[in-house]
C-alpha cells in the first residue's frame, strides 16, 4: 500500500491467478483476493487477468499495481511468454508501478 502511494479506494490492481494450477493453489485464490479487499481496495478496482489474452501497453496504464498469486512459476512464465505480457509488464515496471 505504501509503495503505491495513493488512497486504497483509488488503487487499481491487475490480479493474476495464472500460477495457481493445482487444486490446493486454486483454493487460495479467494483468500488472496480477499486480502486485497481487506486493505481497502475496491472490488471494482481489481481486474482478474489470467494471461488468457494479450494485454496492450496502453491497457496496462490503467492500473497502479499487479498482484500475482503463488503456484507454479514455470506455468506463469510460459503464459507470460505466450501472451507477450512481458512487454507491457516491463513498461509498467519502468514507470515505477508496483508488482507483488
Amino acid at each position: 500500500m505504501k509503495l503505491v502511494n495513493i488512497p486504497a479506494d483509488k488503487i487499481k490492481v491487475i490480479f493474476i491467478p495464472t500460477a495457481a494450477i493445482s487444486e490446493d493453489a486454486k483454493g487460495v485464490i479467494p483468500v488472496c483476493k480477499n486480502q486485497r479487499l481487506n486493505t481497502g481496495i475496491l472490488e471494482n478496482n481489481i481486474y482478474t487477468y489470467d494471461l488468457d489474452r494479450i494485454m496492450s501497453c496502453d491497457e496496462i496504464y490503467n492500473f497502479n499495481a499487479i498482484y500475482v498469486c503463488g503456484g507454479n512459476s514455470q506455468h506463469l512464465l510460459n503464459k507470460m511468454n505466450e501472451t507477450t505480457f512481458y512487454l507491457p509488464l516491463k513498461i509498467f515496471l519502468d514507470n515505477g508501478c508496483v508488482y507483488t
